[in-house]
């Protein structure tokens, strides 16, 4: 399900509902985006903080009898007639705002509702009307839903009806500053996120591997939940127990880095990127275990946390500032990683992640292409 849509964080997304909920006939909202990355939590926060009463409803699960009601036989004497009998829920709804509650209805799996669901939603939120019983006006209905594709999440055909009644936005993956400050996870969560940033945010789905875990901030957010609950504020007394649950709300790579992490086993990216001494220090340990594959793994994951990959175009400056600290650290890689074959897997993978910064970074005052390509001859004419 292809679509060119506004993109907003789940932040800027609350935001936005919190503006429209304040109108006086606030129109349907509609939000697309990536499973487990914050769309239920940012709508609860944002009735929360407005003072709104939340009432969920998933419509993957409902058949259109449980949004439009069901006609029933009123009988007096020898009279009867049909009348329509609404769910309790829009009766709740029409309560509330009888008693100046602002009122926020979520419709929750949006996109894998079958059609006659669909169908039955339309004039609701449009008109706000259950055959012919009237919501209060400022009731907010907001849709949620996947995209389907390569999110590996299946999504109906959407109707383009309710598009055309709905204000839509998509949603992309929360900053993982944004959740640090929301979550307020264990401090070796923290300290882990904020090592490897949107690393450990969110990895897709694998079609060919459908019940294997895959990261996600909700996986974080429960891996959290259960290190609290449980009083594992201490990693070091619980690293086993703390790695298997990870491994049960995680892709392994993401859990396999949090084990590492927490066992203290790992070279922090961004401290050796800013050429901190503890962590080059830590770097030279993995040089005299000759652990080669290890060394390999942090150079890699220097680049993924500290270098934009080849879509993000950088100006001028930036492109400038990260040469210049890229240069610094290839003089020091060199000065002390007696393995040529990793730096110059190193240079070649920035030369694929960004080209144009690679042909600006130098090492002894000569560019770094050719100066590992001098190094290979040198290697090759001595085998």
């Amino acid at each position: 399900m292809g679509a060119i849509l506004t993109y907003l964080t789940p932040n800027e997304a609350k935001e936005k509902i919190k503006q429209v909920a304040m109108l006086d006939n606030p129109p349907t909202m509609c939000f697309l985006g990536l499973p487990g990355i914050g769309k239920t939590y940012m709508a609860k926060d944002a009735a929360k903080e407005i003072g709104a009463e939340l009432e969920m409803l998933s419509l993957a699960k409902i058949e259109p009898c449980d949004v439009k009601g069901v006609p029933v036989i009123i009988k007096v004497g020898d009279q009867q007639w049909m009348e329509w009998a609404a769910p309790t829920l829009w009766k709740k709804v029409i309560e509330l705002g009888k008693a100046g509650k602002k009122v926020i209805v979520l419709l929750d799996e949006a996109t894998v509702a079958r059609a006659d669901v669909q169908n039955a939603i339309l004039d609701i939120i449009h008109t706000k009307e259950v055959d012919g019983i009237k919501l209060p006006d400022s009731t907010m209905f907001i849709l949620l839903g996947n995209m389907g594709g390569d999110d590996g999440t299946f999504a109906q055909g959407f109707s383009s009806a309710i598009i055309s009644r709905c204000c839509v936005f998509g949603v992309m993956q929360p900053d993982y500053e944004d959740w640090i400050a929301y979550e307020k996870p264990v401090s070796y969560i923290q300290a882990f996120v904020e090592t490897y940033q949107h690393k450990v945010m969110y990895t897709t789905c694998k079609k060919d591997a459908a019940f294997e875990p895959y990261t996600t901030a909700r996986g974080l957010s429960k891996l959290n939940q259960i290190c609290k609950g449980l009083g594992w504020l201490d990693q070091k007394d619980h690293e086993r127990d703390i790695q298997a649950f990870a491994k049960s709300l995680l892709a392994p790579d993401t859990a396999d880095l949090l084990y590492r992490h927490i066992a203290d086993n790992v070279v922090d990216p961004t401290k050796m990127f800013e050429m901190e001494p503890s962590a080059w220090a830590q770097y030279e340990r993995l040089i005299k275990g000759n652990d080669k594959l290890a060394r390999e793994r942090v150079l890699r994951e220097v680049l993924e946390v500290n270098v934009p990959d080849t879509h993000t175009i950088l100006k001028q400056e930036a492109m400038a500032e990260l040469a210049g600290k890229l240069t610094t650290f290839f003089e020091k890689l060199e000065e002390i990683e007696p393995v040529k074959a990793v730096k110059t897997a190193f240079g070649r993978k920035l030369g694929a992640r960004q080209p144009l910064v690679h042909a600006k970074v130098k090492v002894k005052d000569v560019l770094i292409s050719k100066f590992y390509n001098e190094l290979l001859k040198k290697e090759i004419n001595k085998k």
